[in-house]
């Protein structure tokens, strides 16, 4: 199987049609944007269908469309298109979670429970802050930081468990609300991380690339990669 067929095979899986899912994957591994007679070639589609599929991306935000003669379609490269489904997959299962809490007033943790002994590699702020405010949310009984200046704003008001942060700053710590006593100042560390007993989400300060985990013995190493980091901080002295 290459490349062009696991990916369509990929997208049938997230419920793309057929059509959808050739023209979407060739667009994607091309990274260039392509005429829709030359669409038509490449996946064997007619050029009637193809115009159909290419309405149908666009009204999703899947493909740009380019003005002028002749008209040509664009998509974005494999890794931007994960980022954008993961994105979506996350939307839709927390809407449906929703959905599901007003039928039933179940009182579920939010959307945590959907990616229970997961490891889930994430892309862009939007994806990886928005994890990181489910794990907050939805933590039991501890919450730990690895917090810069640089995204300190991503951080909302904790809930009532222990918490223990290491920080880039003292000055950070104000900001969190967090007791002096709980927090560790070690420098600059360019590390971007929330974790509960349950899950954790690990990535550079620029939250450009991450990784969400659910799964016991990573789960492990990544909270003893805290523990260490905190022992061998600062403490704050008032």
């Amino acid at each position: 199987m290459n490349n062009i067929d696991r990916f369509i095979r990929a997208l049938r899986e997230l419920g793309f049609t057929a059509y959808e899912s050739k023209v979407l994957a060739c667009l994607s591994l091309r990274r260039e944007a392509l005429k829709v007679s030359e669409l038509s070639v490449m996946t064997d589609l007619p050029r009637t269908k193809v115009y159909s599929v290419i309405s149908s991306l666009n009204e999703e935000g899947l493909v740009n469309v380019h003005s002028g003669r002749p008209l040509k379609v664009s998509a974005p490269s494999p890794n931007e298109m994960a980022s954008l489904l993961t994105e979506r997959v996350i939307e839709n299962a927390r809407a449906r979670l929703n959905v599901i809490s007003r039928l039933y007033s179940l009182n579920l943790d939010e959307g945590l429970w959907l990616f229970e002994r997961s490891i889930i590699p994430v892309r862009s702020e939007n994806i990886i802050s928005k994890m990181a405010r489910i794990i907050i949310n939805s933590a039991k009984e501890r919450i730990n930081l690895i917090i810069s200046e640089r995204n300190v704003h991503l951080i909302p008001k904790l809930p009532s468990v222990d918490i223990r942060a290491v920080l880039e700053a003292s000055s950070i710590q104000s900001h969190l609300g967090i007791p002096k006593a709980n927090c560790r100042v070690v420098g600059k560390h360019g590390i971007f991380m929330v974790s509960s007993e349950r899950a954790c989400i690990l990535s550079d300060e620029e939250l450009k690339s991450g990784i969400y985990v659910s799964e016991g013995s990573l789960l492990l190493a990544l909270l003893n990669l805290f523990k260490g980091l905190y022992n061998s901080g600062s403490p704050i002295i008032s």
